[in-house]
């Protein structure tokens, strides 16, 4: 089979509809292992991506801010073998994955945290889901004659033109994404619902529906976490008062006359248009 599973963590960011994925340097490889993994030690995923209005452009520049928080991130508060991170830029995508497996989503909450508030500083806002799942190279799966043709491990040489590859994916995306579709709408931070049962107390979450399947919503704009405050501390990032966000989130509603906003937010992040 074309897989390799990984015990991972990954936050990605990526601007408006689309969504990109990492991958783990020295564990994906072109030599592919078939493995099994039982459930409880799938990996954690975060899918995240900017919520805004915009033209090409001026996704590009957000992109762009992205780049020093997820690099800070990685370079100052993880850069120990064991806490390290590995981070996978495609497109306007980030994916950042973790050394190892980790069984509780904090870390994966803590990240997107940092990273959705960064973004809201700016004037933008983000949108993340959390699920579980694995990662699997498919580059064993490419036909022969595309493989001869390969530049690099994302590069294939077509005559003048070049096709860039994407040799990753896995259930832990596709999950992270299932969960990022759903409603309701806004910037929110959203986890799938098996990770009930395994949040601390100072994790507060909300249903988001009725049914048992309804990902769970944080307060990413008002939950205090210790881990959310040493990240900002390790990476000389400025905290961001919740009333800030507020009032940044407001204006940017009023700004674009988002009213499939007004609800989520008012709900969930206990933010008033």
């Amino acid at each position: 089979m074309c897989k390799q599973h990984l015990n991972a963590l990954s936050v990605m960011a990526r601007s408006l509809e689309r969504l990109g994925l990492g991958q783990r340097p020295g564990n994906v490889t072109s030599n592919l292992v078939d493995a099994t993994r039982d459930p409880a030690e799938r990996c954690p995923w975060t899918a995240l991506r900017l919520e805004q209005a915009g033209t090409t452009v001026a996704r590009a520049c957000q992109i762009k801010k992205c780049f020093p928080v997820i690099h800070r991130i990685g370079k100052l508060a993880y850069p120990i073998e064991g806490d390290r991170l590995f981070v996978h830029q495609a497109g306007d995508g980030f994916a950042v994955q973790s050394d190892s497996h980790e069984s509780s989503p904090v870390r994966a909450i803590s990240i997107a945290t940092v990273i959705m508030r960064y973004v809201a500083s700016t004037g933008r806002f983000a949108r993340a889901a959390i699920a579980e799942g694995d990662l699997a190279d498919i580059v064993g799966c490419y036909p022969k004659e595309v493989r001869d043709d390969q530049i690099d491990h994302q590069t294939v040489s077509m005559g003048a033109g070049l096709m860039t590859l994407f040799p990753v994916m896995g259930m832990g995306l596709i999950r992270a994404v299932g969960v990022l579709k759903s409603d309701p709408p806004g910037p929110l931070l959203l986890l799938h619902p098996d990770f009930l049962p395994r949040l601390p107390d100072d994790v507060p979450t909300l249903m988001t529906g009725a049914n048992s399947g309804a990902p769970l919503s944080v307060d990413w704009v008002h939950i205090n976490l210790p881990l959310v405050s040493w990240i900002q501390s390790q990476t000389q990032l400025r905290p961001i008062a919740p009333a800030e966000i507020e009032r940044k989130l407001v204006t940017y509603c009023k700004q674009f006359d988002l009213q499939k906003w007004v609800g989520s937010i008012g709900q969930f992040l206990h933010v008033t248009c």
